[in-house]
């Protein structure tokens, strides 16, 4: 059976990047032959004012750390041209339909590729496939929930064609019952598919000797680091900083700008400890079993929160400095718990067949 995936894949981000190797990973166990829609939207969106001037200062900073950031760049393709397979290049939407890559399901997910916050994604509802072809997700995940009538609209159209429909988060699976009156299951993000021995085959040798608190941060964060100069004086281990752009939100020992997927996987799997507040910045710390803290604001707590809860590790949400310790975690109890968890998500994936 084949099974084309729609998801994000080529944008610089590691989350994105390897929630989408490991899909792919996990439907070539399960049996099947797969790969992912290489269809590259062309962005002509008008920008603020205020988008613009962050965009020039964000140039501004790329150019400051140019051959870092080229080696960022690098590494990201190449981790993409030898570990993922994609279908023929589709430039441009009208292509796509006219011409889809043939499939006998084209599965939508993970992450968030139905986040509908500021445009409708045709492709991340599958709309170009063909009424007999089958349209599933795995693990899709919405984002936020606060939409005006015509996106939700929009968003029920969308789903006409998906079943079964697999989310991420229960906040979404309560989200579509409640607006469309459609049944979702809720299955694990990709990343936890592929166990720490696989993932430590993918990561890069360590990156550094010493030991270290790794500070990974999408969005800028006082507590963050006020919890690493914390933790770095009562340890005294440096800090490395990873920044997936040329924004350094945590100032540490250590500034990294050119890491690539398996970079990324090196600094985490060797970190003595971990400060995030992304949602796989998390996720890997708990598949490599490390001590971690997340710091994710309110506004977006509800895709890291789900997994903690599923997980029993709520206290790792750090509210103020004095939740931050160096309390070992007990992972045989996490390790019972996500072990169920991933057998469920495998074996939605092997009944996809049966679905046809």
């Amino acid at each position: 059976m084949k099974i084309s995936t729609i998801t994000f894949y080529r944008s610089r981000n590691y989350g994105a990047v390897l929630q989408a190797y490991a899909l792919q990973q996990a439907l070539i166990s399960c049996g099947y032959e797969t790969a992912i829609v290489d269809y590259c939207r062309v962005l002509n969106d008008k920008k603020s004012l205020k988008q613009k001037i962050r965009q020039m200062a964000l140039i501004a900073l790329e150019v400051v750390h140019y051959k870092s950031r080229l080696r960022f760049k690098n590494r990201f393709e190449t981790f993409l041209n030898e570990n993922v397979k994609l279908t023929n290049r589709y430039d441009d939407y009208d292509a796509l339909v006219k011409s889809p890559p043939q499939s006998d399901m084209y599965l939508i997910g993970s992450d968030q590729v139905w986040n509908i916050t500021y445009r409708y994604r045709p492709e991340f509802f599958a709309d170009f496939a063909p009424k007999n072809v089958k349209v599933a997700s795995y693990a899709a995940s919405i984002g936020r929930y606060d939409y005006n009538q015509v996106q939700l609209e929009k968003f029920e159209k969308g789903l006409e064609k998906v079943y079964p429909i697999s989310v991420r988060e229960n906040s979404a699976k309560d989200f579509i019952k409640e607006k469309f009156n459609k049944e979702s299951l809720v299955h694990l993000d990709p990343v936890f598919l592929l166990d720490k021995e696989q993932w430590s085959k993918v990561a890069d040798e360590p990156q550094k000797e010493e030991k270290y608190i790794l500070c990974y941060a999408l969005t800028g964060s006082s507590l963050m680091k006020k919890a690493a100069e914390k933790l770095r004086k009562e340890t005294g281990y440096k800090i490395v900083s990873i920044s997936p752009t040329a924004v350094n939100f945590i100032n540490g020992d250590y500034n990294v700008f050119d890491a690539g997927p398996k970079q990324f996987l090196s600094y985490i799997k060797n970190a003595e400890v971990v400060l995030t507040n992304s949602f796989h910045g998390t996720a890997f710390s708990i598949i490599f079993e490390k001590e971690f803290y997340n710091f994710t604001s309110d506004f977006y707590s509800s895709r890291t929160t789900n997994i903690l809860q599923q997980l029993d590790l709520i206290d790792r949400i750090a509210k103020s400095l004095k939740d931050v310790s160096l309390e070992k975690l007990d992972y045989k109890n996490v390790s019972i718990k996500k072990r169920k968890l991933i057998e469920e998500s495998y074996a939605y994936l092997k009944s996809l067949e049966e679905s046809i």
